[in-house]
């Protein structure tokens, strides 16, 4: 229960957020205190906007567990609803709880997720495979999670750089701009015309059409985005990956983690408030067709050189195989 409760509670949050939102607004533009009705068509509009956000959330792959959300714990989240949102009526509660149910089948891990990248080669796969996967916890005895993307290099698709987890970095470097900074000009695009079209006089518009014309310019914004990561993609991403792909396979595990060490690196000197959680120490491995997995660095808890018994006890049946490397690391 304290799962599903982590998440239909965070949902909430964002509801009375909006509800606020929407009342301040409303008191900005009428500068009195808000009628009765009035306030019931924010609360009306509030949970119309919160339905929608439901329904507009991309389904998970090969789960269900809005039924089993909705016979199990129905009465809960519609209770929950009485007690903390009293703006609501009885039958608007329930409409919310019952669309609530549906929201365990929706990519929403806001309460927090655990990701994890699965790479190598299956049993029939020539080439090696990639997949992403978000797992947020467990219903009824089964996980939910949902697959966020899936790479598979082919005849077509010779080489691909995938950023996992704190990926503005590491796509500034690639693209030459990050999925942050494109989705601020998407807001800044449009908001920058129609404070500009808003400065200009009606009169110099035909009758009507004034708000026609900042409709159409702000269409523009998907154009001019696209056209940004068609760039980016060209004069960027492409020579890398076109370098990726011929690269050996020691100097891949180098290129690796010298993009974690980038990440790194902005973290601790860049006073951006983002949490610097990436650096340290780096494993770095390799996944062949033909080697199997390969350690190329590794670190240890302790110096492996004052531990050389280490490498007797795990890893040979022959302890004498290392004599020779112990001695020399102990020196």
């Amino acid at each position: 229960m304290n799962y599903i409760e982590r998440v239909f509670v965070d949902l909430f949050k964002g509801m009375v957020g909006d509800r606020k939102n929407y009342i301040d607004n409303k008191l900005k533009e009428v500068s009195r205190n808000l009628t009765a009705e009035e306030l019931q068509e924010i609360n009306s509009k509030t949970l119309k906007a919160t339905i929608d956000f439901i329904e507009q959330q991309d389904d998970l792959n090969n789960c269900s567990f809005a039924q089993y959300v909705e016979e199990k714990y129905f009465v809960t989240i519609k209770n929950h609803i009485n007690s903390n949102f009293d703006w609501l009526n009885d039958e608007q509660s329930a409409e919310l709880a019952k669309k609530v149910c549906t929201l365990f089948d929706k990519d929403f891990f806001r309460d927090g997720y655990v990701g994890l990248c699965f790479a190598g080669f299956g049993k029939e796969e020539i080439f090696p495979q990639m997949v992403h996967l978000h797992f947020g916890g467990i219903i009824n005895g089964k996980l939910r999670y949902i697959e966020k993307e899936q790479v598979s290099i082919d005849e077509d698709t010779d080489a691909s750089i995938t950023p996992l987890a704190q990926t503005d970095v590491m796509q500034t470097f690639l693209f030459g701009i990050n999925d942050g900074f494109i989705q601020k000009i998407a807001v800044e695009i449009p908001r920058q015309i129609s404070k500009k079209l808003g400065s200009i006089d009606n009169d110099c518009f035909a009758e009507g059409k004034k708000g026609t014309v900042i409709r159409e310019l702000n269409t523009s914004t998907k154009g001019i985005l696209d056209e940004i990561i068609k760039k980016a993609n060209e004069e960027f991403m492409r020579p890398i990956i076109q370098s990726v792909a011929t690269l050996p396979i020691e100097e891949l595990s180098l290129f690796a983690e010298s993009m974690i060490n980038i990440t790194s690196v902005r973290r601790k000197v860049a006073l951006d408030g983002n949490i610097g959680t990436v650096g340290g120490p780096i494993d770095v491995a390799i996944v062949s067709k033909h080697d199997g997995f390969i350690w190329m660095k590794r670190k240890h808890y302790f110096d492996i050189k004052y531990n050389p018994q280490y490498m007797y006890t795990h890893y040979t049946e022959n302890p004498k195989m290392y004599e020779g490397i112990n001695n020399e690391e102990a020196d």
